[in-house]
Protein backbone atom coordinates (compact mmCIF):
# COMPACT_ATOMS: atom_id res chain seq x y z
CA UNK A 1 0.00 0.00 0.00
CA UNK A 2 3.03 2.22 0.72
CA UNK A 3 4.84 1.45 -2.77
CA UNK A 4 0.93 3.11 -4.49
CA UNK A 5 0.69 5.93 -2.16
CA UNK A 6 4.55 7.17 -2.46
CA UNK A 7 4.60 6.34 -6.19
CA UNK A 8 1.44 8.54 -6.83
CA UNK A 9 2.52 10.95 -5.11
CA UNK A 10 5.88 11.51 -7.17
CA UNK A 11 3.85 11.11 -10.23
CA UNK A 12 1.60 13.77 -9.28
CA UNK A 13 4.47 16.15 -8.63
CA UNK A 14 6.26 15.50 -11.77
CA UNK A 15 2.38 15.44 -13.95
CA UNK A 16 1.78 19.01 -13.22
CA UNK A 17 3.09 20.14 -16.26
CA UNK A 18 3.39 18.24 -19.27
CA UNK A 19 6.50 19.26 -20.72
CA UNK A 20 8.46 20.69 -17.69
CA UNK A 21 9.97 19.24 -14.69
CA UNK A 22 9.14 19.58 -11.16
CA UNK A 23 11.91 22.16 -10.51
CA UNK A 24 11.25 24.25 -13.56
CA UNK A 25 7.26 24.61 -12.21
CA UNK A 26 8.35 25.06 -8.30
CA UNK A 27 7.53 22.71 -5.89
CA UNK A 28 5.81 25.35 -4.07
CA UNK A 29 3.95 27.28 -6.33
CA UNK A 30 0.78 25.08 -5.82
CA UNK A 31 0.49 25.23 -1.68
CA UNK A 32 -2.53 23.34 -1.83
CA UNK A 33 -1.00 20.47 -3.59
CA UNK A 34 2.13 20.54 -1.28
CA UNK A 35 -0.58 20.81 1.60
CA UNK A 36 -2.62 17.95 0.34
CA UNK A 37 0.44 15.96 0.03
CA UNK A 38 1.95 16.65 3.32
CA UNK A 39 -1.87 15.58 4.63
CA UNK A 40 -1.35 12.30 2.44
CA UNK A 41 1.73 11.51 4.13
CA UNK A 42 0.46 12.00 7.75
CA UNK A 43 -2.33 9.50 6.34
CA UNK A 44 0.03 7.06 5.31
CA UNK A 45 2.47 7.01 8.54
CA UNK A 46 -1.09 6.42 10.46
CA UNK A 47 -2.24 3.72 8.65
CA UNK A 48 1.31 2.23 9.18
CA UNK A 49 2.04 2.71 12.16
CA UNK A 50 -0.93 3.31 14.34
CA UNK A 51 -1.63 0.04 16.28
CA UNK A 52 -5.33 0.19 15.92
CA UNK A 53 -4.68 0.53 11.63
CA UNK A 54 -2.58 -2.64 12.03
CA UNK A 55 -5.82 -4.60 14.00
CA UNK A 56 -8.14 -3.15 11.41
CA UNK A 57 -6.23 -4.00 8.05
CA UNK A 58 -3.96 -6.57 9.37
CA UNK A 59 -0.91 -4.80 8.79
CA UNK A 60 2.86 -4.50 10.08
CA UNK A 61 4.90 -1.21 10.70
CA UNK A 62 8.00 -1.07 8.45
CA UNK A 63 11.72 -0.38 9.06
CA UNK A 64 13.45 2.55 7.46
CA UNK A 65 15.31 -0.05 5.17
CA UNK A 66 11.76 -0.92 3.24
CA UNK A 67 10.73 3.20 3.18
CA UNK A 68 13.93 3.82 1.74
CA UNK A 69 13.05 1.24 -0.97
CA UNK A 70 9.52 2.24 -1.06
CA UNK A 71 10.75 6.02 -1.52
CA UNK A 72 13.62 4.81 -4.50
CA UNK A 73 11.19 3.32 -6.61
CA UNK A 74 9.04 6.39 -6.22
CA UNK A 75 12.34 8.19 -7.65
CA UNK A 76 12.29 5.34 -10.64
CA UNK A 77 9.00 6.54 -11.41
CA UNK A 78 9.32 9.92 -11.24
CA UNK A 79 12.59 9.71 -13.80
CA UNK A 80 10.84 7.32 -15.81
CA UNK A 81 8.24 10.06 -16.45
CA UNK A 82 11.04 12.46 -16.38
CA UNK A 83 12.67 10.44 -19.11
CA UNK A 84 9.55 10.61 -21.09
CA UNK A 85 8.87 14.03 -21.37
CA UNK A 86 12.66 14.71 -22.40
CA UNK A 87 12.42 11.81 -25.39
CA UNK A 88 8.68 13.74 -26.37
CA UNK A 89 10.03 17.42 -26.14
CA UNK A 90 13.62 17.60 -25.95
CA UNK A 91 15.21 20.64 -25.50
CA UNK A 92 12.40 22.12 -27.38
CA UNK A 93 10.77 23.83 -24.30
CA UNK A 94 9.03 27.05 -24.82
CA UNK A 95 6.67 28.28 -22.91
CA UNK A 96 3.80 26.37 -22.38
CA UNK A 97 2.33 26.90 -25.93
CA UNK A 98 4.44 23.92 -27.16
CA UNK A 99 2.93 21.79 -29.39
CA UNK A 100 4.93 18.42 -30.23
CA UNK A 101 6.12 16.97 -33.27
CA UNK A 102 4.73 13.56 -34.21
CA UNK A 103 8.50 12.08 -34.77
CA UNK A 104 9.08 12.39 -31.06
CA UNK A 105 6.05 10.85 -30.50
CA UNK A 106 6.54 8.28 -32.69
CA UNK A 107 10.38 7.83 -31.34
CA UNK A 108 8.52 7.33 -27.43
CA UNK A 109 5.74 5.00 -29.02
CA UNK A 110 8.16 2.74 -30.60
CA UNK A 111 10.70 2.78 -27.21
CA UNK A 112 7.52 1.86 -25.23
CA UNK A 113 5.96 -0.93 -27.41
CA UNK A 114 9.82 -2.70 -28.21
CA UNK A 115 10.51 -2.32 -24.01
CA UNK A 116 6.78 -4.06 -23.15
CA UNK A 117 6.72 -6.52 -26.16
CA UNK A 118 10.19 -7.38 -25.66
CA UNK A 119 9.10 -7.93 -21.80
CA UNK A 120 5.93 -9.91 -22.17
CA UNK A 121 7.89 -12.18 -25.00
CA UNK A 122 10.65 -12.70 -22.33
CA UNK A 123 8.46 -13.80 -19.72
CA UNK A 124 6.49 -16.23 -22.23
CA UNK A 125 9.95 -17.51 -22.71
CA UNK A 126 10.87 -18.06 -19.12
CA UNK A 127 7.28 -18.91 -18.61
CA UNK A 128 8.23 -22.52 -21.07
CA UNK A 129 10.73 -23.72 -18.48
CA UNK A 130 8.65 -22.48 -15.62
CA UNK A 131 4.86 -22.78 -14.81
CA UNK A 132 2.94 -20.00 -15.89
CA UNK A 133 0.68 -19.50 -19.52
CA UNK A 134 3.47 -19.19 -21.65
CA UNK A 135 1.15 -19.54 -24.56
CA UNK A 136 -0.87 -16.52 -23.96
CA UNK A 137 2.63 -14.41 -23.51
CA UNK A 138 4.65 -15.38 -26.54
CA UNK A 139 1.55 -14.70 -28.43
CA UNK A 140 0.56 -11.52 -26.79
CA UNK A 141 4.23 -9.96 -26.77
CA UNK A 142 4.96 -10.92 -30.53
CA UNK A 143 1.43 -8.96 -31.13
CA UNK A 144 2.55 -6.18 -29.20
CA UNK A 145 5.55 -5.94 -31.01
CA UNK A 146 3.08 -6.36 -34.21
CA UNK A 147 2.23 -3.55 -33.96
CA UNK A 148 5.56 -1.35 -34.48
CA UNK A 149 7.67 -4.59 -36.16
CA UNK A 150 7.57 -5.65 -39.65
CA UNK A 151 8.83 -9.15 -39.01
CA UNK A 152 6.91 -9.72 -35.76
CA UNK A 153 3.86 -9.39 -37.70
CA UNK A 154 5.41 -12.15 -40.26
CA UNK A 155 6.65 -14.15 -37.24
CA UNK A 156 2.44 -13.91 -35.95
CA UNK A 157 1.11 -14.84 -39.41
CA UNK A 158 3.48 -17.92 -40.11
CA UNK A 159 2.61 -18.69 -36.09
CA UNK A 160 -0.94 -18.38 -36.75
CA UNK A 161 -0.60 -20.87 -39.96
CA UNK A 162 1.81 -23.26 -38.58
CA UNK A 163 -1.17 -23.61 -36.09
CA UNK A 164 -4.23 -24.04 -38.74
CA UNK A 165 -1.89 -26.58 -40.78
CA UNK A 166 -1.13 -28.31 -37.51
CA UNK A 167 -4.74 -28.30 -36.13
CA UNK A 168 -5.77 -29.69 -39.93
CA UNK A 169 -4.00 -32.39 -39.42
CA UNK A 170 -5.00 -33.65 -36.52
CA UNK A 171 -8.41 -33.25 -37.00
CA UNK A 172 -7.57 -35.53 -40.42
CA UNK A 173 -5.77 -38.24 -38.52
CA UNK A 174 -7.99 -38.71 -35.57
CA UNK A 175 -11.24 -38.82 -37.87
CA UNK A 176 -12.98 -43.09 -38.05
Amino acid sequence: MNVIVIVEGFYLLNCRSLTRSIFSVGLFSNLWLVAGLVVMIIAQLFFTYAPIMNRLFHSAPISLDAWLRIIAIGLAVYLAVGFEKWLRFGRKFRTQQYVPTGRAFSFSRRLIVTVVGFGTLLAGIVMLILPGPAIIFIPLGLAILATEFRWARNCLTRSRQFIRDRFKIELKTKKP
